[in-house]
């Protein structure tokens, strides 16, 4: 954390922030790869920026995109989960079928 000399508000300082912001683009390749092995098509539309005139404004604001990104990530994960399921179902039906009985 870091403390302003001038206002004294304690935030992340600027190397945390970044250090942050080099981890979120970590997570998003992550996730676009995932998206691109499933045959997916990952949206990189840019979101819509909220910037409060005030600090309660602001927190509102951070607060709402964090819930919708939690809850976006919860749905992708719940699809990704269900292809995965689906897809090694599909593998283990095709083994019985094809493979197991060769053996």
């Amino acid at each position: 954390m870091w403390k302003s000399a001038k206002t004294g508000v304690t935030t992340n300082s600027p190397a945390t922030v970044q250090k942050q912001s080099i981890g979120e683009m970590k997570h998003a390749e992550v996730l676009i790869e995932s998206i691109l092995f499933l045959d997916g098509t990952p949206s990189m539309e840019p979101l819509k920026l909220t910037v409060g005139g005030n600090v309660q404004h602001r927190i509102a604001s951070r607060l709402e995109l964090e819930l919708g990104a939690v809850k976006q990530h919860n749905m992708r994960e719940e699809k990704v989960i269900t292809i995965s399921l689906w897809a090694t179902k599909a593998d283990a039906e095709r083994y019985e079928r094809d493979i197991e009985p060769k053996l």
